[in-house]
């Protein structure tokens, strides 16, 4: 990965709602997009919660048969970059028979489990890992013991509270990953409905050296599938990274150059030696709005 570049990974997460169709749909819309990587969560409800529990109910509906999850990495793995998240020991053996088609994402319930976190950078070229939910000193023992294979491993931070507010992120926890010399990324959960707070989040975790930007996608809204209220749709989700990319630019890029706005800020509110007609004299004053047309005509941007 260049220096410099900022990589994005559409999130399914839920949105699927446990149908392989809406899947495959996004899959889609994903490839016409400028995303980087398209992530699927694993779901194995009984290895999450109790057996007659109602969230073990709720997430047995998302869960998708290996069957055809394994037909979607093999249809996808040569176009996209595939990301799997597990959440357990059972769905980490099923990701590994895969290890060089995909990438792994071990889900904030596995991150404290060392063995499996060595056993994958073992098997997989690339290696995320989510920290959200974990105290300070937690983090610090865990990337001690982890650190020797840091060259692979991209540290995430960003939770989900039904919608995540930009005020509650601890953004301190960046700067001490990229203090400890690894490769971090924000995974965002804001509300779909304020654009403002959703840049304002990510252009935080961009100015602290975040390389990667997880953001969940959904194909509709309106149906309001699981997690759809942080969920963009595409022609949305397209914007969200046009938008990023040129924050991300105007942080890192070494060029002083006015954008075209400011140029045309500078010939508006900025004095010109001018010859006024009127007294037969020059003076500096502001330019005139045809001439500032003639001038910005000249400039190639």
């Amino acid at each position: 990965m260049e220096k410099n570049k900022l990589e994005f990974i559409t999130e399914i997460a839920s949105t699927h709602n446990g149908d392989i169709n809406k899947v495959r749909e996004i899959f889609k819309s994903h490839l016409k997009s400028k995303s980087d990587y398209i992530k699927f969560q694993l779901v194995n409800s009984d290895e999450l919660y109790e057996l007659n529990s109602k969230n073990n109910h709720k997430f047995k509906k998302l869960e998708i048969p290996n069957l055809l999850i394994e037909k979607l990495i093999l249809q996808y793995c040569k176009k996209t970059k595939i990301i799997l998240e597990i959440f357990d020991e059972k769905s980490y053996l099923f990701a590994k028979k895969f290890s060089d088609k995909v990438l792994i994402k071990i889900s904030c319930s596995e991150a404290d489990n060392i063995k499996l976190i060595l056993s994958a950078c073992k098997k997989f070229k690339k290696i995320f890992i989510n920290f959200s939910g974990y105290e300070f000193f937690e983090i610090k023992k865990i990337l001690q013991k982890i650190k020797m294979h840091k060259k692979k491993i991209v540290l995430l931070y960003g939770f989900q509270s039904f919608p995540s507010n930009s005020l509650d992120l601890r953004y301190e926890l960046f700067d001490f990953f990229k203090k400890n010399n690894f490769t971090f990324g924000y995974s965002d959960h804001t509300y779909f409905k304020n654009y403002n707070e959703l840049i304002r989040a990510t252009s935080i975790a961009i100015a602290k050296g975040a390389k990667f930007i997880e953001k969940h996608v959904c194909i509709n809204q309106k149906s309001k599938p699981p997690d759809y209220i942080s969920a963009l749709e595409f022609i949305e989700f397209n914007k969200y990274i046009k938008d990023t990319k040129q924050i991300s630019a105007n942080l890192s890029g070494n060029s002083f150059k006015l954008s075209r706005k400011e140029l045309k800020y500078k010939y508006t509110m900025r004095k010109f030696l001018t010859y006024d007609k009127s007294i037969r004299k020059y003076k500096f004053l502001r330019t005139t709005k045809s001439k500032i047309s003639r001038l910005m005509k000249k400039i190639s941007f």
